[in-house]
């Protein structure tokens, strides 16, 4: 099987038409069948521009959505993507909006497209015609949902305001933007999903910490699962054992999920006991190191330094083993 990237492994998940429609249904109609996946289209993922200045250069911005499609029916005529979040961005108003924002030049610049080819007969006056656009040329609303997969709670912005401090007598003149997020560990569906994309949510709550897989295991018992959905949540999850078993698997085989996560939490058990081994011969090297450090008269900033370059590990990690043992080298 060709290998492939965490990332790519959730944008298929949710490029998935049955998939993408039940996710928005379920978050922008509270589970009212409004979309169906015969009302989507797959679109172009790469938004660009091109932007000329004033010495005559020509600079492109190109930005690339993880999924996009577009919805035609009776009700809705729109733009829907999805934005896969593995962490946690400070700047993610900007970004959506930067991405909203080059959706909606490429629309006008196609409408402006169109009425070249139909000549100065499109516009009905001067104003069209030095806007490129009639006064009855609509485009099509974008709608991002992002969803976080984090372990942590979110504590990002969630709309531009946050990103600022204002006076309060700016906030009515300055536009906000606010993120349709969906933290996927958190999520509550009570019903709004009728598709595989419910297992999938409550497998990213259950796989959260050992006691919420205990408790989804004890309550879902003899429960089957598509490859697609538990490789994706796997994924979604950090879960790496997990994903090893889903890569054996074939496309649309279904598996037991109870087997599979009882299997994940006996690996896991594993590795904690590998890893607390590998931590208890750090600490000592570490220990011995500090030792050194002070009888050769090392200040503290020194002895983290080599703390860091000799066990690869971060600065707070090293501060951590100088308080352990201790560690009261010179100044």
């Amino acid at each position: 099987m060709k290998k492939r990237k965490s990332d790519d492994v959730l944008k298929e998940y949710w490029s998935a038409k049955h998939r993408f429609a039940d996710l928005f249904n379920g978050v922008l109609f509270d589970g009212k069948q409004v979309i169906t996946k015969e009302d989507l289209q797959d679109s172009d993922t790469a938004l660009a521009t091109t932007m000329k200045v004033k010495d005559g250069e020509v600079y492109s911005l190109t930005r690339y959505a993880d999924v996009v499609k577009i919805v035609k029916n009776k009700m809705v005529f729109a733009i829907l993507g999805v934005e896969n979040q593995d962490h946690i961005h400070y700047a993610m108003p900007v970004r959506v909006m930067l991405n909203h924002s080059l959706g909606y030049v490429r629309q006008c610049k196609e409408i402006r497209t169109g009425h070249q080819l139909e000549g100065t007969v499109a516009f009905d006056n001067s104003d069209e015609f030095l806007s490129g656009m009639k006064k009855t040329d609509r485009i099509l609303p974008i709608v991002t949902l992002v969803i976080y997969y984090g372990e942590k709670d979110w504590d990002g912005p969630i709309r531009l305001h946050d990103m600022m401090d204002m006076p309060k007598e700016f906030t009515n003149f300055v536009s906000d933007y606010r993120l349709n997020l969906i933290q996927a560990r958190e999520v509550e569906e009570e019903g709004v999903f009728h598709t595989e994309v419910s297992k999938f949510f409550d497998i990213m709550k259950a796989l959260k910490n050992k006691e919420t897989l205990t408790n989804y295991m004890n309550t879902h018992t003899e429960e089957i699962v598509d490859v697609e959905t538990l490789w994706a949540s796997a994924v979604a999850a950090n879960a790496p054992e997990l994903v090893k078993k889903m890569k054996e698997k074939s496309k649309g085989e279904v598996v037991d999920m109870c087997t599979a996560l009882e299997e994940l939490m006996e690996e896991r058990k594993m590795e904690g006991k590998a890893e607390g081994k590998a931590e208890g011969k750090a600490e000592g090297k570490a220990e011995g190191v500090i030792s050194i450090c002070r009888d050769f008269g090392l200040t503290e900033e020194e002895t983290v330094n080599r703390l860091v370059d000799k066990f690869h590990i971060n600065v707070e990690k090293a501060w951590e083993y100088m308080q352990e043992f201790n560690a009261h080298p010179n100044r």
